[in-house]
């Protein structure tokens, strides 16, 4: 008998902005981590600890996490424990020109957030679940967007809140920051990030994972994931991308793909 993957992947072909991640009964941990786009997910079963920004909330079944790009999180079952959720995963750029807002020139700093990073109202839990599964079951497009655009729209932030980060994001930060994406491939080091930045090695490090939620270092493998994910899907081989963007060899780059997202880049191309 054929065992159903703890994750799998769907996509709507006439929504290629929007990908759903189906989680049954898993125990799979996850880094701290980001995404390039807007998350929406609903817990359907079990419990976990969801860590964003600096916040930490236990979340169970009915629970609704939103979660908006660059925003650093983590959601992981209690040892030896299962939980099942489905999440979406929002292109940005669609986001924001379908709600009519202006493209963000750098989604993980200037993308507006989220009113609220969790939400335990049943009827949003309800709307979200019925987009999932339309997605899966590849349902009328225009009744899905209508839905999820609804939902969105209803809940996103025109501005930026400035207590949702416990370190504002100061001129020397986002120039270290800058340094990271421009040199995405390349070993940077800290005596770099501190001289771009004009800040001591200590003072940055601290400055820059109280900003961005993880140490530059952290930040640097987390976008190359993102990133990664991108070149897989045009089509890229596995050994090309790891090559391309600094990994050390093919082993390297899938055990953190796995670490951030629980399956391995190969799955994560099959499934869905």
């Amino acid at each position: 008998m054929n065992k159903t993957p703890p994750h799998v992947f769907a996509r709507h072909p006439q929504l290629p902005a929007v990908e759903v991640r189906t989680a049954q009964n898993s125990s799979a941990c996850y880094w701290t981590h980001t995404h390039e786009e807007y998350s929406m997910g609903i817990i359907d079963a079990g419990q976990a600890m969801y860590s964003y920004g600096p916040h930490t909330s236990l979340i169970g079944a009915g629970a609704t996490v939103l979660i908006a790009p660059g925003l650093a999180h983590a959601c992981n079952p209690e040892p030896r424990q299962a939980w099942s959720y489905r999440m979406m995963y929002l292109q940005s750029a669609w986001v924001l020109s379908s709600l009519g807002l202006e493209t963000a020139v750098d989604a993980n700093t200037d993308a507006p957030p989220f009113k609220q990073a969790l939400l335990t109202t049943p009827a949003i839990h309800r709307r979200l679940d019925r987009v999932c599964k339309g997605i899966a079951l590849v349902g009328n497009p225009l009744a899905l967007e209508e839905e999820l655009l609804s939902v969105i729209g209803s809940q996103i932030q025109r501005t930026r809140p400035t207590a949702d980060r416990a370190q504002p994001i100061t001129p020397a930060l986002q120039r270290a920051k800058d340094l990271l994406l421009a040199r995405l491939e390349e070993v940077v080091t800290l005596d770099e990030l501190a001289q771009t930045s004009g800040m001591s090695a200590f003072a940055l490090l601290r400055k820059f994972k109280a900003a961005y939620g993880q140490t530059p270092h952290a930040f640097q493998l987390d976008q190359r994931i993102n990133l990664s994910k991108r070149l897989l899907k045009q089509g890229m081989g596995l050994a090309e991308v790891a090559f391309r963007l600094g990994f050390a060899d093919q082993a390297h780059f899938q055990r953190h793909f796995k670490q951030r997202h629980a399956i391995s880049p190969k799955q994560y191309l099959k499934s869905g």
